[in-house]
């Protein structure tokens, strides 16, 4: 029987004032998820996984709720993967994340979201060039 090798965690800034961001960036989470997916690798997306479930049950937002999930990953996993894209200077959840895979001496690879932002067309709502409406049309939102 093959060896299972490790997950790698992959990392990207989330929270957002306005929620349709946070939307977006689940989004490309996602993709590049996928993305890594097909290419063999094992990985885990912690905002891929808790994003729809945290809005439908109402979950708290805040780092310090999901700080214990994130170590007992991040303790285990194989890799830290960063979507390196606007927010990693300012989001505590990232920097926590940073500061685990230190802790655990785990290694860190830095993933440029451009091409997944440009495939999902939702450059403009990430950069603040388009407006609320439209992006929940990219999204394929009505509400």
């Amino acid at each position: 029987m093959e060896e299972i090798r490790g997950y790698e965690y992959l990392a990207l800034p989330y929270s957002h004032v306005n929620k349709s961001i946070e939307d977006c960036r689940a989004e490309v989470s996602n993709c590049i998820a996928a993305h890594l997916t097909k290419q063999g690798r094992i990985i885990f997306a912690p905002i891929s996984a808790w994003h729809h479930i945290a809005r439908k049950y109402a979950l708290p937002g805040s780092f310090e709720y999901w700080s214990m999930l994130d170590e007992e990953f991040i303790k285990h996993c194989s890799k830290l993967l960063v979507i390196s894209m606007d927010g990693c200077d300012k989001s505590k959840g990232l920097k926590l994340e940073l500061e685990l895979a230190d802790k655990y001496g785990k290694p860190v690879e830095y993933i440029d979201p451009t091409p997944y932002i440009e495939e999902l067309n939702l450059g403009g709502i990430l950069y603040g060039e388009r407006c609320e409406e439209e992006e929940l049309c990219l999204l394929g939102r009505t509400d």
